[in-house]
């Protein structure tokens, strides 16, 4: 199974480097008046960000066991590309994939 890491919608560049600019929650993920993704205010982009809790804890609450448990790997490669604050860039700073293997026993 692979999930999205829902910790990149909390990452913005600043110019400098990528900085926590929304709190840790589920939900609607929303895009406001400056085109900056977040929680709290905006339109809806479709996106939703599902919580490592809710996802691998709902596993493990239902009976599977994990097996494995990943990120992607885009961040451990060199060199970076991309421009700052592009998805492109933000990938080699932050692991957007998780990837779990579970087992039902």
């Amino acid at each position: 199974m692979a999930l999205a890491n829902p910790a990149v919608h909390l990452a913005h560049w600043d110019g400098i480097g990528y900085r926590i600019v929304d709190r840790y929650k589920g939900g609607r993920v929303l895009k406001n008046a400056a085109g900056i993704e977040n929680m709290e205010e905006g339109e809806f982009t479709g996106d939703h960000r599902h919580l490592l809790r809710d996802s691998v804890g709902g596993l493990v609450e239902v009976g599977f066991i994990i097996r494995h448990f990943a990120e992607d790997s885009v961040q451990f490669r060199e060199p970076v590309t991309g421009e700052p604050g592009s998805w492109t860039h933000l990938q080699y700073f932050l692991g957007w994939g998780i990837n779990v293997v579970a087992e039902r026993i």
